[in-house]
């Protein structure tokens, strides 16, 4: 059986930006704030959280500063505590 030993695109990419890092850098704040967005409309839409604010600033390089809002119910914060726990393995 023969391996494939092309790179995907992703591990490409990945390799391009660490090997351009100080360049994106400035702009990792964007990146954050897209993923976190994302990562949290899809908890919405699913009925995990009511709604949800996230703040991404960048305090120096290298150092940023994350602020979540997130509107939960009671049995929605048991949920969510219950997923991390098994995310976490515990």
């Amino acid at each position: 059986m023969e391996e494939n030993n092309i790179p995907t695109f992703r591990s490409r990419f990945i390799g391009f930006a660490m090997r351009h890092s100080r360049f994106f850098e400035p702009f990792a704040s964007f990146g954050i704030s897209y993923y976190l967005k994302g990562q949290l409309k899809q908890y919405r839409k699913s009925g995990k959280i009511d709604s949800y604010h996230t703040k991404v600033k960048r305090l120096g390089k290298w150092h940023y500063k994350i602020e979540v809002n997130i509107d939960v119910t009671t049995s929605q914060t048991a949920e969510l505590l219950t997923d991390l726990h098994e995310r976490l393995g515990f």
